[in-house]
């Protein structure tokens, strides 16, 4: 399945206290930017959410049966903040009846499942825990370990790609994990989703066309990925993770854009990651690239008919190219035989070529 996510960290916690109404709108808001999963948190220090809390196993069916209930795939993390001396850190005894209630109670429903979040800071015990669902994940890997960090792969993986510099390319490292290996690392041959990129509207991605950028490359070298905001108190900061609509006229134009990429039909075509074969533009521009390729950011300056990088998939004798962070001037221009199918996405930031 190709993942298309948003935050909802606090979803389990407003069940609790009465807000299902408001859960309800931030679902409907959700869907009309063709969301169709949910990430969200079981245990969660930030709102004292754990089974301890009266209800905790009602409200936690109710959050799987609503989302589905809309349409919506629940991607459920069974485990956050798991460290000694955390607030809602389980003990041994109190962790075995979470895991049975926990199998009882999601058994029959279709999802998403991680078994923990960020392992190497949250407990680090995802190795040891046997999955419920049929498309599982264990944990992201931190940038300087390997991707099975937290245990033995299971059927996809999830990224929490780097963030600050040129994050808007950095989801390539989801193709490095499945299919072009690295250092010390074979290939997965596994499908890849950005479980939780950068925030939107923050840092360098205020600018709605690098979002789009990123969630297009998340197609085209992976299996989609998550719109990850912040924990707000109110509609300023992106607070997607509180299940709050935003009202922050950039934040809303963001996700405009990430809408685009994902619309039926003008998104990286279908089974472009699992047949195709990767390519890039290289800085000289030479290579079997379908169009030209200049390096935006260079060591004399920025050049603005450049893209901070071309990237590509050859499936038989077509090339699905998303040129990222792309300059001021930069055109479109077919070179090695190629001719245009078609130019789709967010400003026709996915060009497809054929010869």
């Amino acid at each position: 399945m190709r993942v298309r996510g948003i935050d909802g960290y606090s979803i389990i916690h407003d069940l609790l206290i009465g807000e299902e109404g408001r859960v309800v709108d931030y679902i409907g808001f959700a869907l009309g930017y063709r969301v169709r999963a949910m990430r969200f948190f079981h245990i969660w220090g930030n709102l004292d959410l754990s089974p301890r809390r009266r209800g905790y196993y009602d409200a936690l069916h109710r959050a799987y049966e609503l989302l589905i209930e809309h349409g919506m795939y629940p991607w459920g993390v069974r485990y956050c903040d798991q460290e000694p001396g955390m607030s809602v850190c389980l003990s041994a005894a109190e962790r075995a009846d979470y895991e049975t209630h926990n199998r009882s109670v999601l058994a029959s429903f279709p999802m998403i499942e991680e078994l923990m979040n960020e392992a190497w800071q949250n407990g680090n015990f995802a190795g040891t825990l046997t999955p419920v669902s049929t498309f599982c994940t264990r944990s992201a890997a931190p940038d300087d370990r390997l991707p099975d960090d937290a245990g033995p792969l299971l059927h996809f993986t999830t990224h929490h790609t780097p963030r600050g510099n040129e994050q808007t390319r950095k989801a390539k490292e989801m193709i490095d994990v499945a299919k072009l290996g690295f250092d010390h690392w074979s290939p997965s041959g596994m499908c890849a989703a950005a479980g939780e990129p950068p925030h939107i509207n923050k840092d360098e991605w205020t600018d709605p066309q690098r979002c789009a950028d990123y969630y297009a490359l998340c197609d085209l070298f992976g299996n989609g990925g998550v719109i990850h905001g912040g924990f707000g108190p109110d509609g300023s900061n992106a607070p997607l993770q509180s299940c709050i609509v935003p009202t922050d006229p950039n934040t809303l134009a963001c996700l405009d854009a990430i809408a685009e990429v994902w619309r039926e039909g003008n998104d990286v075509p279908l089974g472009t990651f699992a047949e195709g074969k990767y390519l890039r533009g290289t800085a000289d521009n030479t290579g079997d690239l379908g169009i030209d390729h200049f390096d935006r950011y260079t060591e004399h300056g920025e050049n603005p008919k450049g893209a901070l990088r071309s990237f590509a998939m050859q499936v038989g004798p077509r090339q699905v190219i998303v040129p990222v962070d792309r300059g001021a001037q930069w055109a479109r221009t077919l070179r090695n035989g190629y001719r245009l199918v078609e130019a789709r996405g967010y400003r026709e930031n996915v060009v497809i070529v054929e010869r």
